[in-house]
């Protein structure tokens, strides 16, 4: 954990307002980033990371610090993902809109080369794409992806080699209009 955050944790947990406020602010912005790319959209990122703060502050008091605060809000948030995906079928379409209200219009050959690079990277499986979007996207560490996803550093190294892979043939095909 940041130990810039050790005071602002600990006056939390006595349910100072301000602490959790500079903890929601600090966090907020890279957790919804890295769960637009999740879950595909961003009415369900709104709402993971909504829920994972509320999680985190309900259990702050178990909270033991041996991991980054971030490490620990991911992992709520993709469980949180997880069971939103079982309760209801995926919204197909969204994700495109999103990307293309996201993009500047100015630069519509960029825009189209990142849109192709989104929608394979959310048509990856479950297991490349937390990964390929944790390390190339929000840019984590290979040892905190491994204690957010509680997977040894050399199955990350793997899943990222291959979701790379993938997306490399992916892309390729793509690029030949196939």
């Amino acid at each position: 954990m940041c130990d810039s955050d050790l005071p602002y944790l600990e006056a939390a947990r006595r349910h100072d307002p301000a602490a959790a406020e500079f903890l929601v602010r600090k966090y907020q912005d890279r957790l919804y980033h890295f769960m637009v790319y999740y879950t595909g959209n961003r009415e369900d990122a709104e709402e993971c990371v909504q829920e994972s703060f509320l999680r985190f502050f309900a259990g702050i008091s178990a909270f033991r610090g041996e991991s980054a605060i971030f490490t620990w809000l991911v992992r709520v948030a993709m469980n949180t993902a997880i069971t939103r995906k079982r309760k209801k079928t995926p919204r197909t379409g969204e994700y495109v809109e999103c990307l293309y209200e996201e993009l500047p219009e100015a630069q519509a050959v960029r825009d189209e080369t990142a849109a192709q690079v989104r929608l394979a990277v959310r048509e990856l499986p479950e297991e490349f794409r937390e990964v390929i979007v944790l390390r190339d996207m929000q840019g984590v560490e290979y040892q905190e992806i491994a204690e957010i996803l509680d997977i040894p550093v050399g199955t990350v190294k793997s899943r990222i080699y291959r979701a790379r892979g993938i997306l490399a043939e992916k892309l390729k095909e793509v690029a030949s209009g196939q």
